[in-house]
């Protein structure tokens, strides 16, 4: 994938990258002739704010990097101890993935889910969201008090969250799913908040059990496509 300064390695089906926060998120400008499921490993923690958000959001730590990423959705924490992020890139074309951002949100989450139920997880407990976005103010804020479509609920809670960025090079769906619950530290990084309480999202060993690590998610989630 060129454009990102991040070294790569293959491992089975899946690729690993590694970098800072900043150059996993880079624009990828080389097209791909088969979907690709990258895990991404950051060498540090950030806060990703989305497209429509604004940097200064973020307030309450000077030691957490603050990261623009160019897909939609609200504030994520990126931890590489306390999270699993994995990138799903196709090709434009691909028309398993539909032609517009609904269709393919559905289908990567409908893969993610089997994915899941591979590891462990109960097939009862674990769904895909395909009606509209749920929201609230909070929801607005950080990505995953809401919940989009295609998104991966477990007890209706969010545990796969997926963000969309289309290109005429690719589409990269990018996903990440807690091993620690991180509300409480986003919360202390924000400045104005809304009243009440966020809703507070499934972590992986709950789902999985804690032995599950990101590598073997990727692996699964790659056997997938």
């Amino acid at each position: 994938m060129a454009g990102v300064s991040a070294s790569r390695q293959l491992t089975g089906q899946h690729s690993v990258r590694y970098g800072s926060p900043e150059e996993l998120h880079e624009i990828i400008r080389e097209s791909v002739g088969e979907p690709q499921v990258v895990l991404c490993i950051p060498d540090g923690q950030a806060a990703v704010v989305g497209s429509r958000q604004a940097t200064d959001l973020v307030v309450g730590d000077a030691d957490v990097t603050v990261v623009r990423r160019r897909s939609g959705g609200g504030l994520v924490l990126v931890d590489p101890d306390a999270a699993v992020w994995i990138d799903v890139v196709v090709p434009p074309g691909d028309e398993r993935f539909g032609s517009d951002v609904r269709s393919g949100m559905i289908e990567v989450g409908r893969r993610w889910r089997r994915a899941l139920i591979a590891l462990g997880a109960d097939p009862d407990r674990i769904a895909v969201h395909e009606g509209e976005m749920r929201t609230s103010a909070w929801g607005d804020l950080l990505c995953f008090a809401g919940v989009g479509t295609g998104e991966v609920l477990f007890d209706g809670a969010k545990l796969v969250g997926i963000s969309q960025r289309r290109s005429s090079a690719v589409l990269r769906f990018q996903c990440q799913v807690h091993r620690e619950d991180p509300t409480d530290r986003l919360m202390r990084l924000i400045g104005d908040r809304p009243t009440g309480e966020p809703m507070r999202p499934a972590v992986l060993g709950d789902v999985v059990g804690p032995a599950v690590d990101g590598q073997a998610v990727a692996a699964a989630l790659a056997a997938e496509f």
